[in-house]
């Protein structure tokens, strides 16, 4: 029998009148149990170490960042130094600055339990820190900008120029070590660095980054990129590299036709429009859009397109050493509209909860297998290699469902078994042992 934990959190500043802020959405960091909650007037709400089945109700934040917000995202420093096991958590927020003429990035760290503004060192032509706005890119915002973080990186999507920025992040000071220096004034230091713009032939509608792989989400599929090869480029060893690597879609997807080694590939959707009923399948293929990428584990990826189905992405091959890999896309079963999408991305071998919802009033639990069964396939050059190929089974059926007093605004993974909702008015929080 399944034991479920619940928790109701007020937002603060209830809605006194219809030009109140709402919020609109939200993220969690489970590692240091941070919340951001998103406005609608753009601005962003922090709260660091929060116990989300312990709390009653949310107070007014320590760090709130001012508006304009187009985008944000947690990321995730980890040093070379095997002492250190815990990663430095980081907050990015993407803007638009003095009307849009240029892009405004925010870094705010994690420490001492609260987050402060951190400094940035930047050494390349087009970005520079200013220490009383942040970093300021030469880039107009455009309509709007996405930005997702990882581990050690982040990448920024322009909707206006069709831009794919990959940006890698390394602490310079934790600012421990301050009083040694006039300079250290006991802020955390990092350095940015530009690493490499994607021009992109396609609208970009989501983003998954992961262990070395960055999907993006594009009509009718998704791209594949290895990522640690883009970053790496063309360089020589030891040479300095002053300039970020410039990539063009087009040119490395016809690059895969004529030879086994490339780093990116476009994986199509497998039979999702021919399944919707009363649609014409035709007019319809070009209209499914890949709108969410979670991370299954290191090398399969869950992506929820537009018209409500799951699809698996399984990448085999040694992307982590060279540039040779192959994807396989497999649809799920559909039992319901898929509107909403989480999880937990985890290395380990082993069984998961999937949190999934129709966007109205109901979220599933389902229990998905993070093993893979192995298959010999015959490849052009009649050789065999091993392929492991997702099985619709390991996709198990619902656990539990959870019916929400409130219309389902947005959906967050807490940790292995627990999941925040966000409704109209408060965010309720689910755990199931």
């Amino acid at each position: 029998m399944a034991f479920v934990r619940a928790s109701k959190l007020d937002l603060p500043n209830p809605c006194l009148s219809p030009s109140s802020p709402q919020v609109s959405s939200i993220l969690y960091e489970p590692i240091s149990s941070s919340l951001a909650l998103t406005l609608s007037d753009s601005s962003i709400s922090l709260y660091p170490s929060l116990s989300p089945l312990l709390t009653p109700s949310l107070s007014y934040p320590q760090t709130l960042i001012p508006s304009p917000c187009s985008s944000a995202s947690f990321l995730l420093l980890r040093s070379k130094n095997p002492d250190s096991s815990s990663p430095h958590v980081f907050f990015i927020v993407a803007g638009p600055y003095r009307g849009g003429s240029r892009l405004l990035l925010r870094f705010y760290a994690l420490r001492d339990g609260g987050f402060t503004r951190a400094k940035v060192i930047c050494d390349q032509k087009g970005i520079e820190f200013d220490s009383k706005v942040g970093v300021l890119l030469d880039l107009s915002h455009g309509v709007s900008v996405k930005v997702v973080g990882s581990t050690n990186y982040f990448v920024m999507y322009s909707v206006s120029s069709l831009k794919v920025m990959i940006f890698g992040v390394k602490i310079v000071s934790d600012g421990s070590n301050c009083g040694g220096d006039d300079d250290d004034d006991g802020s955390v230091v990092v350095k940015l660095i530009r690493c490499s713009v994607i021009e992109c032939c396609k609208p970009v509608w989501s983003i998954g980054v992961f262990s070395g792989l960055l999907v993006l989400g594009e009509d009718n599929g998704v791209r594949v990129v290895n990522l640690r090869e883009i970053v790496k480029g063309k360089s020589k060893k030891g040479k300095k590299k002053e300039n970020p690597v410039h990539v063009n879609k087009e040119l490395l997807s016809k690059q895969r036709e004529g030879s086994s080694e490339s780093r990116m590939c476009f994986v199509s959707f497998q039979n999702n429009s021919a399944t919707i009923v009363g649609t014409d399948v035709e007019s319809e293929a070009g209209l499914v859009k890949a709108i969410s990428i979670q991370a299954l584990s290191v090398k399969r990826f869950l992506i929820l397109d537009s018209a409500g189905y799951i699809h698996v992405l399984h990448v085999s091959g040694r992307h982590h050493l060279g540039s040779n890999f192959a994807c396989h896309m497999e649809q799920l079963p559909r039992f319901t509209d898929v509107q909403k999408l989480a999880f937990l991305p985890e290395i380990s071998i082993g069984t998961k909860s999937v949190w999934i919802s129709d966007g109205d009033y109901s979220v599933h639990r389902v229990i998905t297998s993070n093993e893979e069964t192995t298959s010999n396939v015959n490849d052009d050059d009649n050789k065999i290699r091993e392929e492991r190929l997702i099985q619709s089974s390991d996709f198990g059926a619902v656990t539990y469902t959870i019916f929400s007093p409130e219309k389902i605004q947005d959906l967050v993974p807490l940790d292995g078994n627990g999941v925040l909702i966000l409704g109209l008015r408060s965010i309720y929080a689910y755990a199931i042992s």
